[in-house]
């Protein structure tokens, strides 16, 4: 199982997508708030928490790589759930809605609907 690809959730949180089709949310609070060190603590701040980046499916942040998690122990914490697959008539319908209800809306949301029924969201 691989890494493919890391976002910003909410909070602490990070959003992990796997190459399976599996999702995990990670909360990395309690481990910022318990560290002892200052490289890692200062990530308490969410605008430098906000700043990683992946590397062959590690999470670093920081130039120096101040705090980072290996792809193996991303795998291993937290439970895994699947990404929901949406059913083209579905998408129909939201754009249907959206084209009622929000037409400004609907003119944003025409083009991810749209990659997403090539199969690219």
């Amino acid at each position: 199982m691989r890494v493919t690809a890391v976002k910003y959730f909410k909070d602490y949180s990070l959003l992990i997508t796997f190459d399976n089709g599996r999702n995990k949310e990670i909360d990395f609070k309690k481990f910022l708030e318990n560290s002892q060190n200052p490289d890692v603590s200062k990530y308490l701040d969410l605008k430098k928490f906000k700043k990683f980046r992946v590397e062959n499916g590690d999470i670093i942040w920081g130039a120096n790589e101040e705090m980072s998690f290996s792809e193996e122990s991303l795998i291993k914490s937290g439970a895994s759930f699947p990404i929901p697959k949406l059913s083209k008539s579905f998408l129909k319908e939201v754009e249907k809605y959206l084209q009622v209800h929000n037409p400004e809306l609907a003119m944003l949301a025409s083009e991810p609907l749209s990659e997403y029924k090539k199969g690219k969201g």
